[in-house]
């Protein structure tokens, strides 16, 4: 999370001026989530096959950042860059998960089973972070990031907006969330629906990879994708359905 000067009292999210707040002090360069809208691009993939990328990611995260597994399992889903449906089909789940225009590839199809084509083989694999109502919040796609010197990238749907990361929560974070906050929270239905009027402090943080080691540790953190992207002046949306009165903010 980004560095806070700290105050005396914790108050609502910037934007309501009747309430005492943390000061956020701003990056001289903030981040922002990058977003995909063209197909043509040289990928430089570090990962030959989707087995291995899944590796690469699940050590990133269980191992590297102390995210729960059962909390990975819930809310990330895997993907090549061309898969093929029951029929023999081509599909481009990247592409469609991530609103990016149609591949320009002539693709030929009814491919028989184990059957390839040289232009059909995959160039990249995406991890995809589903949010409770089954929506996409972001992809982590096998593209290498030179400059944060990652071998993959973070890219949201294309004209997806500035959203809040809502995962699946399973019992077993809900039952750690309730040890450390000392409340009952519900086993079963929505949790993000139970939370906008629950009282219970929410820790803001920037890109879902934070989010969910608080949350394995039962601490309720919501992602955004970068660190302006709760609202200038005011809350976005998202943040507004969870800054009711009394909300506090951490």
């Amino acid at each position: 999370m980004r560095d806070t000067k700290k105050t005396e009292k914790i108050g609502t999210f910037p934007g309501n001026p009747s309430k005492n707040i943390t000061t956020i002090i701003p990056p001289e360069t903030p981040e922002t989530q990058q977003t995909q809208d063209f197909l043509d691009i040289e990928i430089e993939n570090s990962c030959q096959t989707l087995e291995e990328f899944k590796l690469l990611i699940k050590e990133s995260f269980i191992n590297g950042s102390g995210i729960a597994p059962e909390l990975f399992a819930e809310c990330l889903e895997f993907y090549s860059e061309v898969e093929f449906d029951p029929w023999g089909d081509a599909t481009t789940p990247i592409h469609d998960l991530l609103n990016w225009q149609p591949y320009k590839k002539s693709w030929s199809k009814k491919w028989g089973p184990g059957i390839e084509s040289p232009e059909m083989k995959p160039k990249m694999f995406a991890a995809i972070l589903r949010n409770e109502d089954g929506t996409v919040w972001q992809g982590i796609v096998s593209i290498v990031d030179k400059d944060a010197g990652r071998p993959y990238k973070y890219m949201a749907p294309t004209g997806n907006g500035d959203r809040l990361f809502r995962p699946p929560i399973p019992k077993t974070i809900r039952e750690k969330i309730s040890h450390a906050y000392g409340v009952e929270v519900p086993l079963d239905g929505s949790f993000w629906e139970w939370l906008e009027t629950a009282k219970l402090p929410r820790i803001l943080t920037e890109g879902g990879k934070k989010a969910l080691k608080l949350l394995s540790h039962g601490y309720i953190g919501i992602a955004m994708y970068g660190c302006d992207c709760g609202g200038r002046q005011a809350p976005t949306p998202d943040v507004s359905k969870f800054n009711q009165s009394g909300s506090t903010w951490l």
